[in-house]
């Protein structure tokens, strides 16, 4: 069977951070990728009942994400019988070198082969203004991490390429700068029968 391809977001920016939940959803559980409209819509309809449409436009930030994956968490238990959990290892505070997070990201993948990550960050190159972004992580490796994007981002990013979040506009040698509290760890939690 060949691999899925992401959900895609087209023209709308803003977005990505929607297309983000329902694409590692669909990485974590094959029941979500099977029926992925449904995972949308009810992300959509959740969105929906409280604000009026503007962060498809404007992007969202990482509570409103959490929301978000709160709620679809429930309803993926209730109607897709899958546990899956999320995890924020860097909530509360930053991580202090981005030899930290990609520790954090590789035990992450170890230990959930299957499991997926949700990042945020800013290209900013060149450009005057920097471009935020949310993607989907599907795994890594010693030297890079290999997304599974909604928009035309790369497929994967070389570490080297990386920074933690700091106060400088633009990096032509690392333009990815990584925003380590806006990490979301995903897995499904698979329990053993007892005999």
């Amino acid at each position: 069977m060949r691999d899925p391809k992401p959900e895609q977001q087209g023209s709308q920016d803003g977005a990505c951070g929607f297309y983000a939940l329902g694409n590692a959803l669909a990485i974590v559980c094959p029941k979500v990728r099977r029926n992925i409209d449904a995972i949308f819509k009810e992300i959509y309809d959740f969105y929906l009942k409280d604000h009026d449409g503007s962060h498809f436009l404007a992007g969202m930030g990482r509570n409103m994400l959490n929301d978000l994956a709160s709620h679809v968490l429930t309803h993926i238990s209730k109607y897709y019988d899958q546990d899956v959990s999320v995890k924020h290892p860097f909530w509360a505070r930053r991580a202090n070198t981005l030899g930290e997070w990609r520790k954090t990201l590789n035990a992450h993948f170890q230990d959930n082969p299957d499991g997926a990550a949700i990042i945020a960050y800013e290209y900013c190159k060149d450009a005057v203004e920097a471009e935020s972004h949310w993607t989907v992580i599907k795994k890594m490796t010693s030297t890079s991490i290999f997304t599974f994007d909604s928009s035309n981002e790369r497929k994967y990013i070389p570490f080297r390429l990386c920074r933690i979040w700091d106060d400088k506009s633009k990096n032509k040698a690392r333009p990815y700068k990584i925003d380590t509290t806006s990490t979301f760890l995903f897995y499904r939690n698979v329990y053993e029968a007892h005999q």
